[in-house]
Formats: C-alpha cells, structure tokens, sequence
C-alpha cells in the first residue's frame, strides 16, 4: 500500500492544478464545399482549407488536451461526431445583428463545455481556425458573456487571404508530421 499523502501536500496538489490553465477550445470554421448527403460533421465540409484546419486544429487540441469543435453558420457549435444534412449557408450571408446574435449562441454553448464565467481567473483559451466573420461574431459573444476584452479569440490565421491561409496550415502540417514521424522512428524499439 503506498505511503498516504498528508492533509498539507493534498491541498498542495489542488491549489497547482487550480493554477494550469484550463484546456483550450478549439474552433474550426464550416466550409462551403460539402458531401452530398448526411455526414459527421467532420466529415461534412470537404474543401481543402477546412480538411487541412481540421487537421491542425485537432493536432493543437491533442497536445494541449483540449476539444475542438466546428463553427457552422446553420447549426451555431457543431460536436465534430453530431450527423448534419448539407446546407448552404454562411455566416456572412446573415446581417450583421444576426452573426452577432450566431456568436451569443456559440459561446452559450461553449459554456456548456468548459466554464465561462465573469470574473473568473481560469479561463480556457479559445482558439478558432476560421475566417473573420466567424472569429468577430465569437468575441463579440465572449464579450456579451464576461465583459469586453476578458478573453480574446486567438486566431492565429487572422488578417490571411485563403491562400495565405492554407500555405501557413501546409508549413504548420508538416512541422507536426515531422515531430509525429520523428518521435515515432526514436520510440522504436
């Protein structure tokens, strides 16, 4: 039986895991290209810039222990497993109240997922692979949420064409294939 640990080194342990940050939200944006037919939301959206989001999204969720999740224009926060029917919409064909609207429903669901709370000093990091539309309409939520500026959108493809985009998805892709192939040949027994 192993040793018990005392009263002080148990609330020791809790007030450093009280310290990490939560694990992130990771948002990726729907896309227009789609499956003719009902799908897992993953596997709905079939465009290249969203395959390669997905990818790197999921990469970043893995290695920080977060969810990641998909923004769809229609259906608000999509479960990456939850079944949808293809749609043709996006967020930019709503007006600007309505988008504004989109992003009070998303965040209000993200808070199911992890605490949002105001005021609170714990609070996830939100990450979103998304164009700009999408990532305005988040923040504009989390601000309705826990007041202006608590928690801002990191969105680190912010400010990029589509092309832009997917070359800076390519060079982060292969960054992570390389890691994964490098640490897979050196675990190799």
């Amino acid at each position: 039986m192993p040793p018990r640990k005392s009263l002080s080194a148990r609330a020791a342990e809790r007030a450093l895991a009280n310290l990490a940050p939560p694990p992130p939200v990771v948002l990726v944006g729907c896309g227009k290209a789609k499956a003719d037919r009902e799908s897992a939301a993953r596997s709905l959206y079939t465009g290249h810039l969203f395959r390669a989001s997905w990818e790197y999204a999921s990469a970043v969720a893995e290695s920080e222990g977060g969810r990641r999740f998909i923004l769809s224009a229609k259906h608000h926060l999509l479960s990456p497993w939850t079944w949808v029917e293809p749609y043709d919409l996006a967020l930019t064909d709503l007006s600007a109240d309505e988008r504004r609207a989109w992003g009070v429903v998303v965040v209000s669901q993200i808070s199911t997922v992890v605490p949002l709370r105001r005021g609170s000093r714990r609070l996830p990091r939100v990450v979103a692979f998304a164009g700009r539309a999408y990532v305005d309409a988040v923040q504009h939520g989390l601000d309705e949420r826990l007041g202006p500026g608590a928690l801002v959108v990191d969105a680190p493809m912010a400010g990029l064409g589509i092309g832009q985009r997917r070359a800076w998805l390519a060079d982060r892709l292969a960054e992570v294939r390389a890691d994964t192939l490098f640490v897979a040949y050196n675990c190799v027994p």
